[in-house]
C-alpha cells in the first residue's frame, strides 16, 4: 500500500472549464456576425476598386477621385520603415548603458530588416485606407526574434469595446494543410485534430474564383488569444467537443 505522506495529490486542471470548443466556437459565431455589415460594406469596396472593366474604361470620375485620395492618403499615413533609436533614460554617460543602447538598436534594426517589416506595414496601411483598419499579428519567433505578420481583415476578430484597452478577446483564424494540422496539434488535442474539416478556399463570394483555380484542401484554425481568461486557446469548427490546444500566454513563443 502507498504511503498517503508521499503519494503526490493529483493536480487540479486549470483549464477544465475551459477545453469545450462549442463556447470559443460561439463566440467566433456571434463576434463575426457582429461585424458583418462592415465586412459586407468592405466587399463592395473590394469589387469596386478591384474591377477590371472599370479599370479599363477608366471614366467613372468618382472612381478616379477616389483612386487619386487613396494614392496621397498612403504615404501619409506610411512611407518608409521606422529606423529604431535607443537611448539611455538618463543621461548619465556610463560606458555600459551607452554600449547596451547601441547594441539593442542594432539589434532592432536588423530584426526588422529580417522580418520583412516594411512589406508587412505597407500592407496593413493599404487596409487601413481602403477599410478602416488594418492589422499586423505580432509574435515571437523561432530564435527569440519578432515575427510581424500582415492579416486580412476576414481574418481577424475581436471583441466589441469603445477603446482598445476595453477589448478583452482577440482572435485570428489561419488555414492549415492536413499535415500541418497533424504535426501541430496531435500531440495536444487528444485527438480532436482529426476531426478538423477540409474544403478548397475560393476568391469569390459565391464560391467560385475566377480562373477556376481551388487549391489544396486546407482546415480554418482559429488562434484566440483571451486577456479576461489569461489563456490562448486554438479551436476548429469541425471539432466542437473540445479545443485543439489551450495554454498560458506565457508559454507561446511561435
Amino acid at each position: 500500500m502507498a504511503d498517503p505522506a508521499t503519494t503526490p495529490e493529483p493536480q487540479e486542471d486549470p483549464y477544465a472549464g475551459m477545453r469545450a470548443a462549442r463556447p470559443w466556437l460561439q463566440w467566433i459565431e456571434d463576434t463575426s456576425r457582429y461585424y458583418k455589415a462592415w465586412q459586407d460594406a468592405c466587399d463592395n469596396i473590394d469589387r469596386q476598386y478591384a474591377s477590371a472593366e472599370r479599370l479599363r474604361n477608366n471614366i467613372d470620375r468618382e472612381f478616379q477621385i477616389f483612386w487619386a485620395n487613396l494614392e496621397v492618403v498612403r504615404p501619409s499615413i506610411y512611407a518608409r520603415m521606422p529606423v529604431p533609436v535607443v537611448g539611455a533614460r538618463f543621461k548619465d554617460r556610463k560606458p555600459l548603458v551607452r554600449h547596451a543602447s547601441e547594441i539593442l538598436e542594432r539589434s532592432l534594426i536588423t530584426s526588422f530588416e529580417i522580418a520583412n517589416l516594411d512589406d508587412v506595414l505597407k500592407a496593413v496601411r493599404d487596409d487601413l485606407a481602403l477599410y478602416g483598419r488594418g492589422v499586423a499579428w505580432v509574435r515571437l519567433a523561432n530564435e527569440d526574434r519578432l515575427g510581424f505578420e500582415h492579416v486580412d481583415r476576414k481574418d481577424f476578430l475581436c471583441e466589441a469595446g469603445r477603446k482598445w484597452m476595453e477589448v478583452g478577446q482577440v482572435a485570428r483564424r489561419v488555414w492549415l494543410t492536413r499535415k500541418q494540422v497533424r504535426e501541430r496539434f496531435e500531440a495536444t488535442s487528444d485527438g480532436a485534430w482529426q476531426l478538423a474539416q477540409y474544403s478548397r478556399r475560393k476568391d469569390s463570394k459565391d464560391g467560385q474564383s475566377d480562373d477556376g483555380y481551388e487549391g489544396e484542401e486546407k482546415a480554418e484554425i482559429w488562434e484566440i488569444w483571451s486577456k479576461t481568461k489569461d489563456v490562448v486557446v486554438w479551436v476548429t469548427e469541425g471539432s466542437k467537443d473540445a479545443v485543439l490546444d489551450i495554454r498560458p500566454p506565457s508559454d507561446i513563443a511561435q
